[in-house]
């Protein structure tokens, strides 16, 4: 007996430290971030230009239910002619009681290629170019239940924007993903990160990171900002802890450098080794966003005789 409560101590002991381990990592992971994808159950329409769809659909038109990424030239994407003018997209957007007194956005991941953004009928954004993401703020425009979003899209030819001759498709539409967004309003901003490495070589390393921080709330904020290193196994590598003072409505860019790291192990296109860069910010000791960025340790160089060099190793 005495040896089977024996072998049973430590199994209980290690399965509670599991546990435990599990659960203090999903605290450090867990945030006011929401981003969610809502690429399903929109509405499509072709218009001319004195078409206002932006509060509702009018009865003539022909909304047929689509999911997005979408183009205007559907189903003959490589036809030898294609639509040009505008198009209307709808889509009922529920927001939360709860997310009322935090940041809601809007993330477009492209739109071709001038892109307006009504919300309750209310023009919350614009954004031309059709190559680019963009993202906008819905904060003050939202109501908590159903909203609704209304894109207009047209992909007429404009002479101010790329590209403006050349074999290119002009094909309107969102034609990648859209997600909506919801952080506490001290937050990292959209792609708000700038990861470089100052210093690499065979036997030592070091990160900067230039992390962008809104305070879209009515008053300044104190909040500390740690910056973790981590290698594909999750294991810390370096550690950077500031705190910070930001205005009320202000954006701040915090500028960080690690310590030095030792043996990096180094990107290639045999070792695509990629390391994970998180990003917390606390206030009051409590975490209210992270962020989660990718870093690749590697140099390269040109020589006039010899051609490129990645990590010292010539490549054809």
């Amino acid at each position: 007996m005495k040896q089977i409560k024996h072998m049973k101590i430590p199994f209980l002991f290690i399965s509670i430290f599991m546990m435990l381990y599990s659960c203090t990592r999903d605290v450090e992971e867990k945030s006011d971030r929401i981003k969610t994808n809502i690429n399903r159950e929109w509405q499509f329409t072709f218009s001319d230009e004195s078409d206002d769809f932006s509060t509702e659909k009018s009865e003539s038109a022909q909304w047929g239910i689509i999911g997005l990424p979408h183009t205007f030239s559907l189903p003959y994407f490589r036809s030898e002619s294609f639509y040009e003018g505008y198009g209307w997209y709808h889509k009922t957007l529920t927001i939360e009681e709860n997310w009322m007194e935090k940041s809601i956005s809007l993330e477009f991941d492209g739109v071709f290629q001038v892109a307006e953004i009504f919300l309750n009928g209310e023009k919350v954004g614009e954004h031309k170019g059709g190559y680019t993401g963009f993202t906008i703020d819905i904060s003050k425009a939202v109501k908590a239940g159903e909203n609704l979003l209304a894109v207009r899209v047209n992909n007429l030819w404009d002479a101010q924007l790329a590209p403006r001759a050349g074999e290119h498709v002009f094909s309107g539409g969102i034609y990648r993903d859209v997600y909506l967004t919801v952080t506490n309003p001290l937050h990292v901003a959209w792609n708000g990160t700038f990861v470089t490495t100052p210093e690499v070589s065979k036997e030592k390393a070091t990160v900067n990171i230039k992390t962008e921080i809104r305070n879209d709330s009515k008053t300044a904020k104190t909040f500390t900002l740690k910056t973790l290193i981590l290698d594909d196994t999750d294991k810390l590598v370096a550690e950077i802890i500031d705190e910070k003072n930001i205005k009320a409505r202000e954006i701040l860019i915090c500028d960080q450098t690690s310590s030095e790291i030792r043996n990096p192990n180094l990107w290639s296109p045999e070792n695509p080794y990629l390391y994970k860069v998180k990003t917390y910010i606390y206030e009051n000791e409590i975490m209210v966003d992270n962020y989660s960025s990718t870093l690749g340790f590697r140099w390269f160089e040109w020589t006039a005789d010899k051609g490129f060099f990645l990590n010292g190793k010539h490549l054809f």
